[in-house]
């Protein structure tokens, strides 16, 4: 009988190219595996904190977090700086070294002013380890989300003077148009309301309304302290209106102006007169 016992295929091994990536890829991973070692956060824990929605009642308000994380580089850490990384952002003193196996007590606070979405990182730097970020994020509405340009006018009997108010509207929270109250000793034009800009969820940004009113005080008025009530909800806010002394013949400034001498306005989209483009977000210092 012939012999059945046959030499191992040659065919059967992997063809060198094979064998080339398999060892190129087992580099790549161990390189990413030592790598990642290196670059680990030298401490652990939750590293970011939202705030969620919060609410602007004084401006700016402030809201305030504590991480808490626990050192896990296997020596003692000592950090030599905490820097923000805008100035809506800070740290409060805190306990620079780090035991092993000890925790660091971050306080970090985020400073709100605007309807908008904010985010910040703090960077920690080590004496003898990798830096390392924490993160916190908010979003800020406006409690009263009218703005009112200008807050207040001085005016004279004939005269007239156009006031703008802007109003905040979010989607999960639509609200009505306010009402304008006005004392019997004042005339107010109210003008149609019309949207000014639309929200970006993403942003964080509301939808904005605006209208224009426009208040005239009768000739013959007796000087006095009186106000126009803009009323939203259980919200009034009052636009104060001084009604100063008639105007006397040897008067140098202009009965017609709507202003006293030297002052200036120019009302958004008042017609014959350049519109200008009012702040994106109420309330906010750009």
């Amino acid at each position: 009988m012939p012999d059945q016992t046959a030499a191992p295929s040659s065919s059967r091994r992997p063809p060198a190219w094979v064998l080339v990536v398999i060892g190129l890829l087992a580099a790549l991973v161990l390189g990413w595996l030592i790598l990642r070692w290196v670059m680990a956060a030298p401490l652990s824990g939750v590293r970011s904190h939202d705030f969620g929605s919060v609410s602007i009642v004084e401006d700016p308000t402030w809201v305030d977090h504590v991480f808490r994380l626990k050192n896990t580089s296997g020596k003692t850490l000592t950090i030599r700086r905490a820097v923000p990384s805008c100035g809506c952002t800070e740290t409060r003193p805190f306990e620079p070294v780090v035991p092993v196996g000890g925790e660091l007590e971050l306080p970090v606070r985020m400073k709100l002013d605007r309807s908008a979405r904010e985010h910040a990182d703090v960077t920690l730097t080590f004496e003898n380890a990798p830096p390392m970020k924490v993160f916190v994020e908010a979003v800020g509405r406006l409690a009263n989300p009218l703005l009112i340009e200008p807050p207040a006018v001085r005016l004279r009997p004939g005269q007239t003077r156009p006031i703008s108010i802007t109003m905040e509207t979010w989607e999960d929270a639509p609200r009505p148009l306010p009402a304008i109250k006005s004392p019997e000793s004042l005339e107010v034009k109210e003008h149609p309301w019309s949207q000014a800009r639309v929200g970006q969820p993403v942003r964080g940004t509301p939808s904005l309304e605006r209208t224009m009113i426009e208040i005239t005080v009768p000739e013959g008025t007796e000087p006095m302290t009186t106000a126009v009530e803009v009323v939203l909800n259980d919200q009034v806010v009052e636009i104060p209106v001084e009604i100063a002394a008639q105007l006397k013949l040897d008067d140098t400034s202009d009965p017609s102006s709507g202003t006293d001498p030297g002052s200036t306005f120019n009302p958004v989209g008042l017609p014959g007169t350049p519109a200008e483009e009012a702040p994106d977000d109420p309330g906010s210092t750009p």
